[in-house]
């Protein structure tokens, strides 16, 4: 994926900076002058309620690196036939990326 030029992973939610009903997402930052880079923000209140979809849009935006990783070695996997074990293997972590993705992990 020497292609990509969106934020590097792991995406993370932070939890400690809640303004206004919302949540930053960003990653460790390679800046020694700062040890997170947020990069967006999700609402995971509403009303001063939580908000269950609020929190799935935000589990599903830190996942987007690694789905897109995953879909991108299951193609691979395929197009250049490596066989039927590593078609498997990268169908698991797919699965478990979605998993990720959906809140359950």
């Amino acid at each position: 994926m020497s292609d990509a030029t969106h934020t590097p992973e792991p995406w993370e939610i932070d939890f400690d900076d809640v303004r206004d009903g919302s949540v930053a997402i960003g990653h460790p930052s390679n800046n020694s002058d700062e040890s997170w880079h947020a990069f967006a923000r999700v609402v995971i209140e509403m009303d001063g309620k939580p908000s269950l979809e609020g929190q799935a849009n935000a589990d599903l935006i830190v996942a987007a690196p690694e789905l897109l990783s995953a879909l991108v070695d299951l193609i691979q996997a395929h197009t250049v036939r490596m066989g039927r074990k590593a078609v498997l293997l990268r169908i698991l972590r797919a699965k478990d990326v979605i998993a990720k993705a959906e809140g359950r992990s």
